[in-house]
């Protein structure tokens, strides 16, 4: 089948622009082109003023980048056995309806996919091959100059602008050249080089060299002796012949060869083996399968695009600034590295860097620090990131009766087991224990022995982690509170997971709700053992730790959220006699409570060294 042809090139200067303009208007000389058909052309879209004007009305009075492309040029066309299916060979003879088929096509495809982005559109018909030249103003959305949005962001753009135009012509019987082949991308002026012949005749013998002139005798000199001269002017006569037999021979010869290639090309097809067919058949259908697999990832991607900004924001440690609300049109996130980052739907903005983008995948890019190149690794991070995103790639594998049920069981045993437990970060540790420390008061040295066991860790946005027991998951906690009503940054891993555990030798087990309640506990009741649930537990994960010890202790926060969780835990196990144990005072939970004990201590030291 005839192949459909998409070639493109970025202009960056407005000298760049007017000389396209020229070659398509024909103001500058065409050598490929035949001055006796240059009637034929015809423009389909722009009018006849001079291009940089009409470039420039449509850019406006926008500010232009130094590095701004002002212009994209393209050129469609076939293969020339689609315009002359009975004579390929014979350069600027074509099919009317055939051509009139193409050019509509094209232009329906051009008008829907780039609209009044367009500036000119020739059709040139004094050439070796009928094509289109297109001239269009790179804008985006905003009417601002973008040309990384159409034409650029991904090695993957032309290749997918190829395949989307083929499929537009596969009405035509064009289809696209062979995808991932390793045949380099031409540029305009080398394709166009390489697909026009010159229409100057070509002469089939060759020609004759004139005689060598006759010499004759210009003087006589002394001694009885003379000497010969050559006319001036048939010597010139002579030697012009000669170059020009020589140029004709050239000629002569490439054309030969041209044309025994084009016969070599058309008998080779006509000779294809059965054996070479079936590997072309079997080549189809693996770019077919592939195809395939790249568009359910990009459904995926298209997907998790979507993705609540804030989602990622709270995943990467930032918290909402006090002046901001759920509810605003605009809201503000302070990050870690105390930068600000702004989002207005699913549009963001780093204050810091200047820079902003759309969508949670760009998000997740940009606080990665990451190229494009890493396109996939943040798809990968984001359908493992919580806040819904797990969520709602769960329900599409739900949604799609091809999957049974282990397969879907599968796919959320990996979500949930994925590496997000990660190795503790060393260069964060110190400024974790001193929030866990100097904030929440707990004791040093406990913390030093649960972190060498490796309990309590840190990672690389310095969070505290709590592994849960047996690795199956583990809490996180930004390492700094927010103003209210600001929440701090949580996070849990490993949704059918095993609590987090502190084993003890006295018969009593606490149950609480956070990790660092646990550890307050485990600072006031060294003896005791004590798990933290996370928030609702699993209650299945803690029939183990139940039935092995005698005293249930249900230690859970001092409000309704608290109380449910206890009463729920005291039903599902009727036989163990189970205490409600309260924080001390009027405090919500256990840590509350030893940071106004701390506070007490140190105003009490403070108010005995005012009164000596």
């Amino acid at each position: 089948m005839p192949m459909a042809i998409l070639r493109i090139q970025k202009l960056k200067t407005f000298g760049d622009i007017a000389g396209a303009g020229a070659h398509n208007s024909r103001i500058r000389e065409t050598i490929n082109a035949d001055p006796a058909r240059t009637t034929m052309n015809e423009r389909l879209v722009g009018d006849k003023r001079p291009v940089v004007e009409q470039f420039k009305e449509k850019i406006g009075d926008q500010k232009i980048r130094k590095n701004a492309v002002l212009g994209v040029e393209m050129i469609l066309s076939a293969s020339p056995e689609f315009f002359r299916p009975n004579a390929p060979e014979q350069a600027g003879s074509f099919d009317k309806a055939r051509l009139e088929a193409w050019t509509k096509t094209n232009m329906l495809w051009l008008r829907k996919k780039y609209g009044n982005r367009l500036v000119t559109v020739d059709l040139h018909m004094d050439e070796a091959t009928p094509h289109l030249h297109i001239l269009m103003v790179p804008l985006d959305d905003r009417g601002k100059l973008n040309c990384r949005k159409e034409f650029g962001g991904t090695r993957d753009t032309l290749r997918i602008l190829q395949t989307e135009y083929a499929s537009s012509m596969s009405g035509l019987g064009l289809e696209r050249g062979l995808e991932g082949s390793k045949a380099k991308h031409q540029s305009i002026s080398r394709f166009y080089r390489a697909i026009h012949t010159d229409f100057s005749p070509i002469q089939t013998t060759k020609p004759k060299i004139p005689p060598v002139p006759e010499k004759t005798l210009a003087m006589k000199i002394g001694f009885g002796l003379s000497k010969i001269v050559d006319s001036d002017e048939k010597r010139q006569d002579y030697e012009q012949a000669k170059k020009d037999r020589k140029a004709a021979i050239r000629q002569l010869d490439m054309h030969t060869m041209e044309a025994a290639a084009r016969t070599a090309m058309l008998e080779g097809k006509s000779r294809l083996t059965d054996s070479l067919k079936k590997q072309n058949d079997d080549l189809k259908q693996q770019n077919a399968v592939l195809s395939k697999t790249l568009e359910e990832f990009r459904r995926k991607a298209d997907q998790l695009r979507g993705t609540p900004l804030e989602n990622v924001l709270l995943h990467y440690s930032g918290v909402e600034h006090k002046d901001s609300k759920p509810d605003h049109a605009t809201r503000m996130f302070i990050m870690p590295n105390s930068s600000k980052i702004g989002i207005t739907g699913d549009k963001w903005f780093d204050n810091a860097e200047q820079k902003g983008g759309k969508g949670a995948i760009d998000l997740v890019m940009h606080l990665e620090g990451w190229g494009q190149d890493k396109y996939r690794e943040a798809v990968k991070m984001l359908t493992n990131m919580p806040g819904g995103t797990v969520r709602s790639v769960i329900n599409d594998f739900r949604a799609d009766e091809k999957l049974s049920r282990e397969v879907l069981a599968e796919n959320v045993k990996a979500v949930n087991t994925s590496e997000l437990i990660r190795k503790p970060c060393e260069r964060t540790w110190q400024h974790v224990k001193r929030y866990l420390t100097e904030t929440r008061k707990l004791d040093a040295n406990l913390i030093d022995k649960l972190h060498a066991e490796g309990k309590v860790i840190s990672d690389g946005r310095r969070n505290a982690v709590f592994i849960r027991e047996g690795k199956t998951g583990c809490f996180k906690r930004g390492s700094y509170d927010p103003e209210p009503p600001a929440k701090p940054f949580r996070q849990t891993i490993g949704k059918d997971g095993a609590p987090f555990y502190l084993p003890g030798s006295d018969g009593k087990l606490y149950i609480c709700e956070s990790a660092i309640d646990s550890i307050t506990l485990k600072q006031m009741h060294p003896e005791s053992a004590v798990i933290a649930t996370g928030g609702n537990p699993v209650l299945k994960s803690l029939a183990g730790y139940i039935e092995g010890h005698q005293n249930i202790l249900l230690a859970q926060d001092r409000d309704r959220v608290g109380d449910e969780q206890a009463e729920a835990i005291r039903t599902a196990f009727p036989h163990k006699v189970m205490e409600r144990a309260l924080p001390p005072g009027r405090a919500k939970d256990w840590n509350q409570a030893l940071q106004w004990a701390a506070e007490n201590v140190s105003q009490h030291e403070k108010n005995l060294g005012m009164s000596r």
